[in-house]
């Protein structure tokens, strides 16, 4: 089982799961318990682990944004609200609504309370229900890049302002009812959205500068397709556009010239509704797949758990 506990910076929260570890690991001979930070457990949850029933993975509750959501949501079974941040726990939640994590706060006694062996007797019986709802909850919930979602490109080098493509979007509403809803590109963003219109296809504006390689998997995650406007376009950034090609993302580059204002529509037309006929047919054909390998998860192998029982953790 793998638990999150989130406080303002995490420095509450490395004491509070060092504390419960060490009271588990005396006090229970049936589990044993790890602790570590929660960038350490995300990147290698395996090894965090090790032969633990339980790693309590501590650090600041803003690390659950948006944008890591899917890997909050692949990992851990809970996620555990410190007091002080209790004002965020609404908001967590939003962000993990489509994932089996249960996200709660964690009661102001047990936190408060220095002494390892009470507070985990405290705790005990919460995860015990929390274990219970997360089986529940794991059984009608399901993630993948193309679930309830449209269809999302990302456009390099072009402003989302361009007189060229505000004529031929407004062509493709008119002649197609094709809706196009253009936005500056924050990986923020990206994934926290509520949309106030319908539309078939979000375009989002950036600059390479922007796709910082910390964040690709992420971004690859949620695209469906890339756009290169560039002078040259056949040299137009081959390795960023090789990466997207390999996570399953399709690209393309075109001619920069094309968004001048007196650059040639037909053109400009005839090539971007191809790509963009292209990366829908894919989007469907892939439906309810996620093409790059998911963030780290917990191998499937029997535990004993807080139910006294053995089941499979996954």
């Amino acid at each position: 089982m793998f638990i999150f506990v989130g406080c303002a910076g995490g420095g509450t929260s490395s004491m509070f799961c060092q504390r419960i570890a060490q009271a588990i690991n005396e006090t229970d001979p049936n589990l044993r318990a790890a602790f570590a930070d929660v960038q350490t457990v995300l990147g290698d949850p395996t090894t965090a682990i090790g032969k633990c029933d339980l790693m309590f993975a501590y650090g600041s509750i803003d690390a659950v944004r948006a944008y890591s959501a899917f890997d909050f949501g692949q990992l851990f079974d809970v996620i555990m609200v410190a007091p002080q941040v209790r004002y965020l726990t609404g908001k967590k939640q939003e962000i993990m609504v489509r994932f089996p994590t249960v996200v709660e706060d964690i009661p102001s006694k047990v936190f408060g309370t220095m002494d390892g062996r009470k507070a985990f007797a405290e705790l005990r019986g919460e995860l015990i229900n929390l274990d219970w709802r997360r089986g529940y909850q794991s059984s009608s919930q399901q993630s993948g890049k193309y679930g309830d979602k449209d269809v999302e490109i990302l456009v390099i080098n072009a402003d989302h302002r361009n007189r060229q493509l505000t004529t031929l979007f407004e062509q493709w509403r008119q002649d197609q009812g094709i809706r196009v809803l253009r936005e500056s590109y924050t990986l923020e963003g990206l994934y926290r959205f509520e949309p106030h219109e319908d539309f078939e296809f979000r375009w989002l504006f950036g600059a390479v500068q922007q796709l910082v390689p910390a964040d690709f998997v992420r971004i690859s995650r949620r695209i469906d397709g890339l756009i290169v406007f560039s002078d040259r376009p056949a040299d137009a950034l081959p390795k960023l556009r090789q990466q997207f090609r390999q996570a399953g993302v399709l690209t393309t580059a075109i001619d920069a010239r094309l968004l001048m204002r007196h650059g040639d529509l037909k053109q400009l037309d005839e090539q971007l509704m191809a790509f963009c006929q292209d990366v829908a047919y894919h989007t469907e054909a892939t439906l309810g797949q996620v093409q790059l390998p998911p963030a780290p998860v917990k191998r499937k192998q029997k535990k004993r758990t807080l139910l006294g029982f053995m089941t499979y953790n996954g």
